[in-house]
């Protein structure tokens, strides 16, 4: 599936190339789609939506670095707002304090802060971890980039083309060094004062170290089961001010992975980046804001209704060591899981169809990262409730006078097939039918107001899944 993908992005990334301000780079599509967003279900796509994947595709550069030189930093802004953590109301299991290398102090830690590895730790645990790590870490904010060590210039995997080094902190007087084979930094060492590196297998507290296999290849250096980072012990989901939940995407599938390196150019004409007003300890959730154009008007000539306007957004997780994660806005949880108002008269969704997908996404361009689109230009009176997601939270569904109604209803027409949903007699459903289905489906930001619009994939499956 993933090969089928990439192939077809290799065949349409000459032309998409062109368009672009920055060079198409297949492996770079290859590698992003390694980083996908794991709530999505990623499908073969199809030729009639070569063309927007690939756009889509280079939009996403401004957030991952791909290039064949390390990427210049972007340098971390001022924070000025702060979280406490919250205590954990659950009891917290801990084990023996993990040993290291006789040359490097280890912090006494407090009496009542937790220690040793804990796979099974809450969530307020690993926030007062990483709010006030007492493994003996001093990040440096932005990563250095550095030359490959000679010792890894043997080595196939460490040597390729695209495989950066960088210096993220130190940790007594060992240099903590990350490698970014990807975009991601996947793979941890420490270089000692004399120039000799090891390699931190487990660097995060909620890692195991009880396998006698290693989590990554094996690179010809001594390895240290021992060492960890509180910092690296992040938290399985995170909230922002309204209470919206997000969650860290902290593998991609294979392994762990600890931010990716922000590139210099994502602030371009397109693209703003705010704070959202968390912080805790060096750590900072952002949002990225993207002005998009419709993809459905690239792949299948359906325009936006006139007055509409999409701004795709994208939560980022600002680390201490200079490196960004993405994080998973999922309000509303599974379309399954919704309690439809009975009053509302929605049918029963495909039960099929497991998750909202993005009104702006495409198979492949939903897996890419982590997107919502904001619709601009809608208003209260576009939506009406008809039910009620994961947290109770209020969802809503097309009004007869939405002007998206009419655009998707069409996108469903026109390419209905053996893959939609039909009507009990068979054929397509009618405009009523399918807007109770329900087709679109939104959720209203508690704070800012704003429409995040979905689709209920069953009702354009055609096209969303190629």
């Amino acid at each position: 599936m993933t090969d089928n993908l990439a192939e077809l992005i290799r065949t349409a990334g000459d032309d998409a190339a062109a368009a672009s301000t920055r060079a198409f780079d297949p492996n770079w599509a290859s590698s992003l789609l390694r980083a996908a967003h794991h709530r999505r279900v990623l499908r073969q796509a199809g030729a009639g939506t070569a063309a927007a994947c690939v756009a889509a595709v280079i939009g996403a550069a401004a957030l991952h670095p791909w290039t064949t030189t390390p990427p210049a930093i972007i340098p971390t802004p001022t924070r000025t707002t702060t979280l406490t953590p919250t205590a954990s109301t659950q009891p917290t299991t801990t084990t023996a304090t993990t040993t290291t290398a006789a040359s490097e102090p280890t912090p006494t830690p407090s009496a009542t802060h937790p220690t040793g590895r804990n796979p099974t730790m809450t969530d307020a645990e690993a926030l007062e971890r990483i709010a006030e790590p007492q493994t003996g870490e001093n990040w440096f904010g932005m990563p250095k980039s550095i030359q490959m060590p000679a010792w890894a210039a043997d080595d196939e995997f460490l040597s390729g083309e695209g495989v950066f080094w960088y210096e993220l902190g130190t940790r007594g007087d060992t240099t903590i060094i990350g490698l970014a084979p990807s975009g991601d930094i996947e793979v941890v060492f420490e270089r000692g004062p004399d120039g000799t590196y090891r390699q931190i297998d487990y660097p995060s507290p909620r890692q195991s170290a009880a396998t006698a296999e290693y989590p990554v290849r094996n690179h010809g250096v001594a390895h240290d089961k021992d060492t960890y980072y509180d910092s690296f012990a992040l938290p399985a989901q995170l909230a922002l001010p309204s209470g919206d939940p997000l969650t860290p995407v902290l593998s991609d599938g294979e392994r762990y992975i600890y931010g990716f390196i922000p590139r210099d150019d994502a602030f371009d004409q397109n693209h703003t980046r705010s704070s959202s007003g968390v912080q805790f300890g060096g750590f900072e959730i952002v949002r990225d804001d993207e002005s998009m154009t419709f993809i459905w008007d690239d792949a299948y000539g359906i325009a936006l209704p006139a007055g509409l306007s999409i701004v795709n957004w994208s939560y980022l997780l600002r680390t201490p060591w200079g490196t960004e994660m993405l994080l998973d806005y999922d309000p509303l949880g599974p379309i399954e899981d919704v309690a439809w108002d009975p009053a509302s008269s929605v049918t029963n969704p495909d039960p099929d169809a497991q998750d909202f997908a993005d009104l702006n996404e495409s198979a492949c361009c939903g897996a890419l990262i982590g997107n919502d689109s904001v619709v601009r230009g809608l208003t209260d009176s576009d939506w009406v409730a008809a039910g009620r997601g994961k947290g109770g939270r209020r969802v809503y569904i097309a009004t007869t006078r939405n002007p998206l109604l009419a655009t998707m209803y069409r996108l469903y027409t026109d390419n209905f097939d053996d893959r939609s949903a039909t009507a009990p007699g068979g054929g397509p459903l009618t405009r009523e039918e399918w807007r109770l289905s329900p087709g679109l489906i939104a959720y209203k930001t508690p704070l800012s107001g704003s429409w995040v619009v979905y689709l209920n994939g069953r009702m354009v499956a055609g096209p969303l899944w190629g």
